[in-house]
């Protein structure tokens, strides 16, 4: 069984300082929240990796 190693782990999620951020600058292996995906998604270039 292998575990994650968060410090090589490309994938990371997009905060602000009190909660998600709602303004967002497409970054590959981004994990964002519902609303944030719903937010960006007509503009998130296509190719990107997002999750």
């Amino acid at each position: 069984m292998k575990f994650i190693d968060t410090s090589k782990d490309r994938w990371h999620t997009i905060h602000g300082e009190d909660g998600p951020m709602v303004t967002l600058t497409p970054a590959p292996y981004s994990l964002l929240t519902r609303m944030q995906w719903n937010s960006v998604r007509n503009h998130w270039p296509a190719g990107m990796p997002v999750g």
